[in-house]
């Protein structure tokens, strides 16, 4: 295949002048600029009055791919959808060579009136330039996504969050397993998950949320330990010391996807809520492990059902990991990502 360069764009620092992505896509005869955002800070997304900060940073990083992009005649890969999105609106306001946008996996959540009419216009101008490629997590999504901000269906394409290269695979183990735990950004059921932990006093739960999403003003209860805005290695180390890992999301939103698939290639059972997305990452005979959105009664039950049941716990933690190793693989992200550039360049 003759090589042709991509520019791949990320909303964080790229450790090392590596991505996986970009490597990948390297070994498929692509040539393949990084770009990031220089002083890039995570208080610029927690931080509410921070936000302005961001924005204008994804879109200093989207002028600077179109000014690449189009000296090289390459297309365009943003890992972070937003910043694909604000790179094709921009697209569209130039003369001549647009360069085709790759935006992966498109999450969009429900925000306040003037961050909402500001996304919805910067989307529809994105869709409106004909340059835009989208992924989504799922076929639902796919359909709300068009039907709010138009994209087009042709250009849309469903590609599950595959497992990173570098996310650790551990065997399954019980040792030193001695929590119940939850932890996370977006979409957390933080209500559900407490009123599980009040219906199991004999259990610890251990908590991790962001401070800035934190609303819960009542005690917590007894056997519950919430801890907050602890750093990544520390987070995944309470993943370890679980015996089983809560995942209570709410609405259909995608999140917590990169939790349930770091803490099943750890060797822990992931008990989910039921969404369009969590569903595609539990073999068919396990849909056992996941329940409706909003019943703590269901996620109590598959508590009493695996926290004393090792054997059972085992079982089920094998066939989910077995089947996210085989079917979520970096490889194939990586091939339907070729798939899409190869339909976008025509």
């Amino acid at each position: 295949m003759t090589s042709r360069r991509v520019v791949v764009l990320f909303d964080d620092r790229v450790e090392g002048g590596r991505h996986w992505i970009a490597t990948g896509l390297s070994r498929r005869g692509y040539r393949v600029a990084l770009l990031d955002i220089s002083g890039y800070s995570m208080r610029n997304r927690r931080v509410r009055w921070r936000k302005a900060i961001l924005w204008a940073q994804y879109l200093g990083l989207a002028a600077r791919g179109l000014r690449l992009a189009r000296a090289g005649s390459a297309a365009i890969v943003a890992t972070n959808f937003q910043v694909g999105a604000v790179t094709a609106a921009l697209a569209r306001c130039l003369r001549g060579a647009r360069p085709q946008v790759v935006a992966l996996n498109a999450i969009i959540r429900d925000r306040g009136t003037a961050q909402t009419w500001m996304r919805a216009w910067i989307y529809k101008t994105a869709s409106g330039s004909g340059r835009l490629y989208l992924t989504v997590n799922s076929d639902e999504n796919a359909v709300r996504y068009q039907r709010q901000f138009g994209f087009d269906k042709q250009r849309t394409s469903v590609v599950n969050d595959p497992w990173a290269p570098h996310y650790p695979v551990e065997e399954i183990s019980d040792s030193g397993t001695e929590s119940v735990f939850c932890g996370g950004e977006a979409g957390r059921d933080w209500e559900t998950f407490l009123a599980v932990a009040r219906r199991h006093p004999a259990i610890r739960f251990v908590g991790v949320a962001m401070r800035n999403d934190w609303t819960h003003t009542e005690p917590l209860p007894p056997n519950v330990d919430m801890r907050f805005d602890l750093p990544e290695e520390t987070f995944y180390e309470c993943v370890g010391r679980a015996r089983l890992v809560l995942l209570p999301l709410k609405g259909s939103a995608t999140s917590g996807l990169i939790v349930l698939l770091r803490s099943i290639l750890m060797g822990r059972l992931v008990l989910a809520t039921r969404t369009p997305a969590t569903e595609g990452y539990y073999p068919s005979g396990r849909s056992d492990l996941l329940v409706a959105p909003g019943d703590p009664g269901a996620l109590s039950a598959l508590v009493d059902r695996y926290w004393e049941d090792a054997a059972a716990r085992r079982d089920a933690a094998a066939a989910v990991k077995a089947h996210i190793l085989e079917h979520r693989s970096p490889e194939s992200y990586l091939d339907a990502i070729a798939a899409i550039l190869k339909t976008a360049s025509g």
